[in-house]
């Protein structure tokens, strides 16, 4: 994403360096489609798998064979609740599916809205500050960017079309 933004913002991005991110990302690829956190790591989480398929999407891999089966990942792994990282999740498999659009989209978005919708507190924030973990500050930032993903407001947010 880093150097997504960098190339759009007119830094001169090599494009093996782009090659060797991509390289990475691929090794983390699991066989159930899911992406984990280093290669050869298991398991697959959908907060990796997210990543993974906004970073191949940024780097211009549209249609790559790792693509689909790892968005059916997240269609069939939407972090639960009882998730430490889940608003981390949430947002980064939110614009993976807003980058692949149409089913994806269409399907994941109502699943994403609803179920954050349905934690925000009474007084407009989400989650809990809790000691050894994260505070409400962070999950009502990262609940908040991640309903705003298809509103566009930034360009890394906008579909590589």
């Amino acid at each position: 994403m880093a150097l997504r933004a960098a190339r759009q913002n007119g830094a001169a991005i090599p494009d093996e360096h782009i090659a060797d991110a991509i390289e990475y990302i691929l090794k983390c690829r699991r066989e159930d489609g899911a992406f984990a956190y280093m290669p050869g790591s298991t398991p697959g989480t959908p907060s990796m798998t997210g990543l993974a398929i906004l970073c191949l999407e940024l780097c211009g891999e549209h249609g790559h064979e790792a693509i689909e089966p790892a968005a059916e990942f997240l269609l069939n792994h939407v972090p639960n609740p009882n998730d430490h990282h889940r608003y981390f999740a949430l947002y980064y498999c939110a614009q993976a599916m807003f980058q692949l659009g149409d089913k994806y989209w269409s399907q994941f978005a109502p699943i994403m809205y609803e179920s954050i919708l349905d934690e925000q507190n009474d007084d407009g924030s989400w989650g809990e500050s809790q000691p050894g973990s994260y505070s409400n500050t962070y999950k009502t930032a990262l609940a908040i960017l991640t309903l705003t993903v298809a509103a566009r407001q930034l360009p890394i947010y906008q579909r590589d079309e």
